[in-house]
Order: structure tokens, then C-alpha cells, then sequence
């Protein structure tokens, strides 16, 4: 699954675009452009989970690897050790049976 943007459905099934994900683009007619980095994240997170709302909460939350900050926040900075901080979240994501 390719992703170029993160969307995520309600219960309704109406797709909602988190403004989180987007860069501020103040040139742009929309005032908003796709983050730079966004797709490689997003392919790296549904190797391990095809759940949207996962990742959107992955990306917003609390992150200690990254200094207390969210994931996106780094991507913002340009901070591409997000790629490997979400690829070591692959064990966390899948069912483990003892």
C-alpha cells in the first residue's frame, strides 16, 4: 500500500486529512503541502500495520526517542531518524503469543 498522505475514516467512513501531517506552505493556495518524508514513513508503518489511525497516533504521540517530542515534529525538523524509530516499533505492533 503506497500512501503519499495520512488519512484516517471515522465511523462514518468520511476520510480526514490531520493537519499534523501537513507542512505550513504559506505560497500554496490551500496553505498547506504534504510533509517531505511523509511517504517513506508511512510505507515504513504499514509494513507492520495497516491500521491508520495507529499510525496517526504513533506520529502525534509523546516520543522519547525523539526528546519528548511527537515523531512529526522531528519530520517537521527534517529529522529523518523518525524512519528507523518507526521501523523499531514493528515488534510492538504485532500479536505475541507465549
Amino acid at each position: 500500500m503506497q500512501k503519499e498522505i495520512l488519512e484516517v475514516h471515522d465511523a462514518r467512513g468520511t476520510i480526514l486529512y490531520p493537519v499534523f501531517a501537513l507542512a505550513d506552505a504559506s505560497a500554496d493556495s490551500t496553505g498547506y503541502r504534504v510533509l517531505p518524508k511523509l511517504r517513506c514513513l508511512l510505507e515504513v508503518l504499514a509494513r507492520s500495520c495497516e491500521e491508520e489511525w495507529l499510525w496517526a497516533l504513533w506520529v502525534s504521540g509523546w516520543n522519547p526517542r525523539h526528546h519528548g517530542s511527537a515523531p512529526i515534529d522531528a519530520l517537521l525538523q527534517g529529522d529523518e531518524s523518525v524512519l528507523a524509530a518507526a521501523r523499531n516499533e514493528d515488534w510492538s505492533w504485532t500479536a505475541h503469543y507465549f
